[in-house]
């Protein structure tokens, strides 16, 4: 395999994925009901690869990273595994281990990809255009699905936002969130029309999911890159600098724009309004379901604790204790919080480990940034930054096979700046070359 081909599929790879959800959203508006969506069609193999090439190519990695890996796939496994044991059932097992491999996502999507980047280091800069170019397709592609009547609303039309084709709006806002902070850091690093157009389009169809989450990523997500690049403002010459500094106004200026009008369009109901004010009052979003899942976690056994008791369990005990009765929901209830989530499906060692696989790539890349001033690694910090918060307030990211292989996509950079740093005098990702070097590394 050539360099040309590990491009194109750092290119490929990651806007396929949401195409098939775009697949999957237009097949089902249409009434397609068949046993398997396009999603699975394509997410499925997708990770039966990723897992296949981590088993036959996992000796390529760090000895701590592979033990890592391995120790969350054995105890991730704990958790279906005793649940059949206290009452066998093939669907609730089905059930479990779909979980369980959206969980899975992308963790084994980021060895991939660092695996690939091993043998090709200088497609760094490839892989972050990748994660730019899943905003590039989401947000003009929820802007014409709404302009086009393609789709739902996000909550109704008693309320404002528009999800269009896609079914999960909290996972396609966080997903876009991270891509459209990858797009931004493109934009600001080579500032041209094209990019900025698309830039903005993305962040107008962020704006327009209408979750609380979304609204605040419309403007939170460029203000924090414009702090990356100020922080890193030394790397280039004046000129360029200048450029990059009216690139940043005219986008923040568009992002406000597009908040203010969002939030206007927003606060015209009671509903959109009581949402914003519980947020305003620092209610978490999911109260009522955290106290649900903590009274059914401390009735359950202590193994239970240890290796979680499956995620069907775990969902109908939820159900239980949340109290509420919803249409269409079945039995189950998920709390929507991931640490509470993971823990009650998978147990404490699963999650542990699987927040330390996070954590370690943040702290990680946020040492990087402020010593090293890489915008690389503000990119990386920013990231996971959105990624663990929304995770531990609203859920939705470990969980949800969306938003995971994009922030995996930008930690395996983080990890191959690490295994370099470690074997050659010189980082070769930050500070980042410029000049005609520049085209081949970010």
């Amino acid at each position: 395999m050539t360099v040309r081909y590990s491009r194109l599929l750092f290119v490929g790879l990651l806007p396929c994925l949401f195409l098939a959800d775009i697949l999957h959203g237009l097949l089902q508006s249409e009434g397609y009901s068949g046993s398997l969506s396009p999603g699975e069609l394509i997410r499925g193999p997708v990770l039966l690869w990723a897992a296949w090439t981590f088993v036959h190519d996992g000796h390529l990695l760090e000895r701590s990273l592979r033990r890592l890996m391995w120790a969350i796939l054995i105890t991730g496994m704990a958790g279906p595994a005793y649940a059949f044991v206290l009452g066998p059932s093939f669907d609730d097992l089905a059930r479990d281990l779909g979980s369980l491999a959206k969980i899975l996502y992308g963790p084994l999507l980021c060895v991939v990809f660092y695996l690939a980047l091993l043998r090709w280091p200088q497609s760094t800069g490839a892989l972050i255009r990748s994660v730019a170019y899943v905003a590039f397709l989401v947000g003009p592609a929820l802007l014409f699905m709404r302009a086009a009547g393609l789709g739902s609303d996000t909550y109704g039309d008693y309320a404002f936002g528009f999800k269009g084709l896609f079914d999960a709006q909290n996972d396609i806002g966080l997903a876009l969130g991270i891509a459209s902070a990858a797009a931004l850091f493109v934009l600001f690093r080579r500032p041209n029309t094209p990019t900025a157009v698309l830039t903005v389009t993305a962040l107008l169809g962020l704006a327009s999911l209408g979750t609380r989450a979304a609204l605040l990523l419309t403007v939170f997500t460029p203000v924090c890159m414009m702090l990356v690049f100020m922080w890193s403002a030394g790397e280039h010459g004046r000129a360029q600098r200048v450029v990059t500094i009216v690139t940043i106004i005219a986008v923040l200026a568009a992002a406000a724009v597009a908040g203010v009008q969002a939030y206007r369009a927003a606060s015209q109901n009671a509903f959109e309004l009581a949402r914003m004010e519980s947020l305003a009052d620092l209610d978490l979003p999911r109260i009522m379901l955290i106290k649900a899942g903590l009274a059914q976690v401390s009735v359950r056994s202590r193994v239970a604790d240890i290796t979680g008791e499956g995620s069907s369990r775990f969902k109908r005990g939820v159900y239980k204790h949340w109290g509420v009765v919803v249409t269409n929901s079945g039995d189950m209830r998920a709390v929507e919080v991931d640490w509470l989530d993971l823990y009650g499906a998978h147990g404490l060692v699963f999650t542990a480990l699987l927040h330390g696989l996070y954590l370690g790539a943040l702290l990680r890349s946020v040492r990087a940034f402020v010593a090293r001033r890489s915008r690389v690694h503000g990119l990386i910090a920013l990231a996971l930054g959105l990624f663990l918060g929304h995770s531990a307030l609203a859920g939705h990211a470990m969980v949800s096979p969306m938003p995971s292989p994009v922030v995996g996509a930008l930690m395996a950079v983080g990890l191959l700046d690490r295994r370099l740093a470690r074997t050659t005098a010189v980082p070769r990702i930050a500070p980042e070359p410029s000049g005609p070097a520049a085209a081949t590394a970010t």
